[in-house]
C-alpha cells in the first residue's frame, strides 16, 4: 500500500483533515493539489488548473489564475450559488471574445 503514491492531509482544523495534496511517483512524479483561490499565486506553473465552482470566486481572481495552461471551470448557475452571475455573463464572454481574436474569427467592422 502506498507503494507509489503519497497521500497529504490539511493541518488546518478548518479542513478536518480533508486530503489536500498527492502525489504520484510510478513512471515520473505528479501532484494533484487543492489551492485556495488567494494562494494561487504561491504555485509553480500548472498543467492543469480545475477551478470548481469559479462564480464563488471573485472574478478578478478567476481572471488571475488563468494561463497559457488547461483551464478546467465549473460553476453552477441555478439556485443559490448561481446567484453570482458574473462569471457566466463577463468572463465567459471575454473568453469567447478573445478566442474569436486569437483564431481569426472576428470580423473588422469598417
Amino acid at each position: 500500500e502506498h507503494n507509489d503514491f503519497e497521500i497529504f492531509q490539511s493541518t488546518n482544523p478548518d479542513f478536518k483533515d480533508c486530503v489536500v495534496k498527492i502525489n504520484v511517483y510510478r513512471d515520473h512524479r505528479q501532484s494533484i493539489q487543492y489551492v485556495q483561490p488567494q494562494d494561487f499565486n504561491k504555485l509553480l506553473q500548472p498543467e492543469i488548473l480545475v477551478i470548481d465552482e469559479a462564480a464563488a470566486i471573485p472574478l478578478p481572481i478567476v481572471k488571475h489564475m488563468m494561463g497559457s495552461y488547461l483551464v478546467f471551470m465549473s460553476s453552477t448557475i441555478n439556485g443559490y450559488e448561481g446567484t453570482g452571475r458574473s462569471l457566466s455573463l463577463k468572463l465567459i464572454s471575454q473568453l469567447r471574445d478573445q478566442n474569436k481574436l486569437k483564431f481569426g474569427e472576428h470580423t473588422q467592422r469598417s
